[in-house]
């Protein structure tokens, strides 16, 4: 995987980073337009975190900040499913009881088809992409056509095989998306907490990006 990020590729997704930052300045200016004082951060960052790594990691844009969207509900189901007291002592219990997730009961209903929402649509960017190859049209710059690429050219015993690319997939979404949002939330609240910091990093970034 290395090799699809090194340097030059992250540089390239630079573009994709502002686009997606810049709507998300622009909702939370508009909040703040409306007369909203407080406005809860988090949701709208894993929503750009997923944006973006729907662009940069697989050409695909899910425009969660802009819309409703399957993928970016299932992930809230998802990380928020240990909110409830029952929600907790299931996931303790599947630790050594895992079937206890299938009882149909409403908690784990919700949990599983949100689960079942994220490998459909990353086994569908998998297709996608492995349909290029097949075609000879993988041309894209995104991590996955990247990295199918890459991989055809590794020695056999590196290959990556079809079903661990997929889980590559699920990871690219994981850590691109949630860990990430999260960082920056605590980020942010750490620059709240510094204005000088937050000032000083301010200066550097619109000299870095004066447009």
């Amino acid at each position: 995987m290395t090799p699809a990020f090194s340097h030059n590729n992250i540089k390239e997704m630079v573009p994709t980073f502002i686009r997606v930052a810049s709507t998300l300045k622009d909702l939370i200016e508009d909040k703040v337009n409306k007369g909203e004082s407080r406005i809860i951060i988090s949701p709208y960052l894993s929503k750009a975190t997923l944006d973006i790594i729907g662009l940069v990691g697989f050409n695909y844009e899910f425009n969660s900040l802009t819309s409703k969207n399957e993928l970016a509900e299932a992930y809230d189901t998802i990380w928020n499913f240990n909110s409830t007291p029952l929600a907790i002592t299931i996931t303790l219990l599947s630790t050594v009881i895992p079937f206890i997730r299938q009882i149909p009961i409403s908690t784990n209903i919700r949990f599983n088809n949100a689960i079942k929402v994220v490998e459909r649509i990353s086994m569908k960017l998998y297709e996608e992409r492995r349909q290029e190859v097949k075609d000879n049209k993988l041309v894209g710059k995104d991590l996955l056509s990247l990295l199918i690429m890459i991989n055809q050219d590794l020695p056999i015993e590196d290959k990556m095989t079809d079903e661990e690319l997929k889980f590559q997939i699920m990871t690219f979404l994981a850590a691109g998306h949630e860990t990430t949002s999260v960082a920056i939330s605590w980020a942010l609240y750490l620059l709240a907490q510094h204005p000088d910091e937050q000032n000083l990093l301010r200066e550097e970034l619109v000299k870095a990006f004066p447009d």
